[in-house]
């Protein structure tokens, strides 16, 4: 039996789903790609090669991200390690989930610098145990 070729034609009566621009690679994306923060997320997660949320849960996974606890665009450190921790995708995504309602998941205290970090940093693990 003969196949009939396709061709992907545009619709003009439907129209394109476009995306919004992501809040933290239009505003943040100049600093993740910094040396000085690609080196600090290395130290970070050299010194905890394990995620450090799924630890606390007994669900042990290799650090692959380094999470600030308290998001740059809500006033967190960025370079502070107290608003540092290293996470798996996985935790890291459902974190960042949660924190698109955009109220802040754990109290705050300043730094010397004025910069957001964890008031105690043990509650953030908290959220996660139910």
């Amino acid at each position: 039996m003969p196949k009939i070729g396709t061709t992907s034609t545009k619709l003009p009566w439907v129209e394109k789903k476009q995306r919004p621009p992501h809040k933290r690679k239009k505003n943040n994306q100049k600093f993740y790609n910094s040396s000085a923060w690609r080196a600090m997320s290395h130290r970070v997660r050299a010194s905890q090669p394990l995620c450090q949320i799924g630890k606390t849960l007994e669900d042990y996974r290799p650090s692959q991200v380094t999470d600030h606890i308290i998001p740059i665009i809500h006033g967190g450190a960025k370079f502070d390690e107290r608003n540092l921790m290293a996470l798996s995708h996985y935790y890291h995504n459902k974190k960042s989930g949660m924190e698109s309602s955009g109220k802040p998941l754990i109290n705050y205290q300043l730094n010397e610098n004025g910069d957001k970090i964890p008031a105690n940093r043990n509650d953030i693990f908290k959220i996660f145990q139910g």
